[in-house]
């Protein structure tokens, strides 16, 4: 009978894992699984609301994120169309990031990056947006502020009321909003630009 010890041959992990998917079969049923552990893992949303409850936010929550009213959001989630600016300011909100549209073209799929699209900005330091209020007038309001910096009567007003509070607490933006909630434009605002309103009255 033979004393000679028995030869072990060591296979590093890695090895052994590579020599197993490179059988079709188990390579094919570890795709499948792995197919299947994403799609639990992804969470479908039929309406900006539940995208919203998903970040365990309240419509107020999220208005103040955006520097508007509750009414706004509201009217948002239950619009049929937006500006995709508008969707990308929303979705940030809400705490999403890497904001993407998906489009399946036959076996391509194409990812639009909202940011990219939008340039997404960097919130100022100071900003003030523009809304309408549920009184139908206009206010001026700061993002994460429990209530109005001003409300006014016309939006013209509103917009002049927030260009004076941005330009005399240092400069920075003023955001202007639709009667229905969506961004119209934003306007930067320098300390200067007060002044240089009154040169040019």
């Amino acid at each position: 009978m033979s004393t000679e010890p028995v030869k072990r041959t060591f296979v590093r992990g890695n090895e052994r894992l590579n020599r197993l998917l490179a059988d079709p079969e188990i390579a094919a049923a570890v795709e499948e699984i792995e197919a299947e552990s994403r799609e639990l893992d992804r969470a479908y949303a039929e309406n900006l609301a539940k995208i919203r409850q998903a970040g365990k936010l309240t419509q107020v929550d999220v208005a103040k994120r955006m520097g508007v009213g509750q009414a706004v959001i509201s009217r948002l989630e239950h619009r049929d169309d937006m500006l995709l600016s508008t969707l990308a300011d929303y979705l940030h909100a809400t705490g999403a990031r890497n904001v993407r549209i998906v489009a399946t073209l036959g076996d391509l799929e194409v990812e639009l990056d909202l940011d990219l699209l939008r340039g997404h900005r960097r919130l100022p330091q100071n900003e003030r947006h523009v809304v309408r209020n549920d009184d139908g007038g206009w206010e001026v309001r700061k993002p994460g502020a429990d209530r109005a910096s001003a409300k006014l009567p016309t939006q013209a007003d509103a917009i002049s009321r927030a260009r004076e509070i941005v330009a005399n607490s240092g400069g920075g933006e003023v955001v202007i909003h639709n009667r229905d909630g969506r961004i119209r434009k934003a306007k930067a605002v320098t300390r200067d630009s007060k002044a240089e309103d009154k040169k040019l009255a």
